[in-house]
């Protein structure tokens, strides 16, 4: 059963949030880690509009690194 949250863009929001402060705090890059099978979540960090630099996974955890600046 689907979370009653989803579908509204929180998570939108909350990695647009993520990002901006990385970039205020002078951060290059951001990595966020989730599992793997998490399709959603991957799909809304590959459309947060910064390239990604490295993906990896290893155990059913995935990292997935984005670039800050250009």
């Amino acid at each position: 059963m689907a979370d009653a949250y989803q579908g509204r863009r929180i998570g939108s929001r909350l990695i647009t949030a993520a990002l901006a402060r990385a970039r205020g705090e002078g951060c290059r890059t951001l990595t966020a880690t989730l599992f793997a099978d998490n399709v959603a979540m991957r799909r809304l960090i590959g459309h947060a509009g910064c390239p990604i630099v490295a993906d990896t996974i290893d155990a059913g955890v995935e990292e997935v690194t984005v670039a800050l600046a250009a």
